[in-house]
């Protein structure tokens, strides 16, 4: 597979290669790195499977692990100061209520 010349990747040796793909993730959307064979059969180029040759660089896993606890942990605080913005939050009535629903 011919590759046009990008700036944001340089093709290395199948270890490095191996490498990245072993502890990086794509730095635009997460996702899963893959070797590919340069026309020079020692030199791989390491891209993301999504992205492909749009490709700009590469995140550790581990700061991806960590900006995803933090997106969930921000999340959770919004929902409880914000629970009319859950589209599954339920306003609790009184017995009251519930009983003049009922048309008791």
């Amino acid at each position: 597979m011919k590759f046009k010349k990008s700036i944001y990747i340089e093709p290395v040796a199948y270890p490095a290669a191996q490498r990245k793909t072993f502890d990086y993730l794509c730095s635009t959307c997460w996702g899963t790195l893959r070797i590919w064979v340069q026309e020079e059969r020692d030199l791989y180029i390491v891209l993301c499977g999504e992205c492909d040759e749009d490709t700009r660089g590469f995140t550790h896993k581990a700061e991806v692990e960590r900006k995803r606890n933090d997106d969930h942990f921000n999340a959770q605080e919004v929902k409880k100061a914000y629970p009319s913005l859950d589209p599954n939050h339920k306003e609790k009535k009184s017995a009251e209520d519930n009983i003049k629903d009922l048309g008791l």
